[in-house]
């Protein structure tokens, strides 16, 4: 956040799936909204290293999907100061998902 206090760049700031609850990207996002930051880009993310045989089911979000419809209903809600919320960026695999058996690996070019 310090960015958009020290120059006139735009950041995107990253949010992840991995290892948040509902209420702790909530006030992540009202900081953004706070500080005047305009976009997001959001992210299923990596199993933290540290922790060995992570399970997902534990984290709010599983798919950057879920995450993109939070952030769209906290843009319904009028938090951000810009009544069109956050932009949404998202980030994708053009050969396919590596865990998904079915993607472009089936395919021979």
């Amino acid at each position: 956040m310090r960015l958009t206090r020290t120059t006139t760049l735009d950041p995107i700031p990253h949010l992840t799936c991995v290892c948040h609850s509902e209420g702790e990207i909530a006030d992540i996002l009202a900081k953004y909204a706070e500080a005047g930051i305009s976009n997001t880009l959001a992210l299923a993310g990596d199993p933290p290293r540290s922790i060995q045989n992570y399970d997902r089911k534990a984290d709010a979000f599983r798919h950057a999907a879920d995450l993109v419809r939070f952030i769209r209903r906290f843009n319904e809600r009028g938090a951000h100061p810009d009544a069109r919320g956050f932009g949404i960026g998202v980030a994708g695999f053009p050969e396919g998902h590596p865990d998904t058996p079915t993607g472009w690996t089936r395919w021979t070019i």
